[in-house]
């Protein structure tokens, strides 16, 4: 399952895990799905769902363009490192000025369905 994530004018593709989670959020999408990410920790932008995805929390170290859900409604995307125990959606597939693009405050992304 592939889809867009459109981060400040930049168009990122990712691929979503094929598991019960990655499923459920590519059917949360619809035709577009527009979140307001806030800068958390300087390793993540993360924001609500407004609603709650199954989950498979395990501990794991992110990286950049991780995707993950956590406590169950929250959305994070990782442009940094960090180990906690999360669930994975997916992963932007070329990271190349994510870090760039992701800025230092809060953000809007758009995604969509590729």
């Amino acid at each position: 399952m592939k889809i867009n994530i459109l981060i400040n004018g930049t168009n990122f593709i990712a691929t979503l895990e094929d598991t019960e989670t990655g499923k459920a959020f590519y059917e949360m999408i619809g035709n577009e799905l527009v979140l307001n990410l806030e800068e958390y920790g300087g390793f993540e932008k993360v924001g609500s769902l407004g609603k709650s995805l199954p989950r498979n929390d395990v501990r794991i170290t992110t990286k950049p363009g991780d995707l993950i859900l956590y406590n169950g409604s929250e959305f994070s995307l990782m442009y940094g490192s960090n180990t906690w125990s999360y669930t994975k959606i997916g992963k932007i597939d070329n990271t190349n000025s994510l870090i760039e693009k992701v800025g230092s405050g809060d953000i809007k992304i758009k995604i969509a369905k590729k």
